[in-house]
């Protein structure tokens, strides 16, 4: 899980709190129900801790921001989304 963190993401810390140590976990920032299209995508990617990975997932305000630190604009034109 390291090495994947290191290649994808250049960090082994959540990307949102910044605690390290502790297991972290792949969340699409875009949800793949919403877009199947993009779930191999790396920049619909980012690493959380179990923490902020089940808030974003359970709390839609905090899921917005998460969208809104980590998407850019570049990338929400080319796939075509609105946050």
């Amino acid at each position: 899980m390291t090495n994947i963190t290191i290649e994808y993401f250049g960090s082994e810390e959540c990307l949102y709190c910044g605690t390290r140590g502790v297991g972290l976990s792949e969340h699409h920032i875009i949800r793949r129900s919403e877009r199947p299209d993009l779930i191999n995508d790396k920049r619909n990617k980012v690493w959380l801790c179990y923490k902020c990975h089940h808030k974003a997932e359970h709390d839609h305000e905090f899921y917005k921001k998460i969208q809104r630190i980590f998407l850019t604009e570049e990338f929400l034109k080319e796939v075509n989304y609105k946050i």
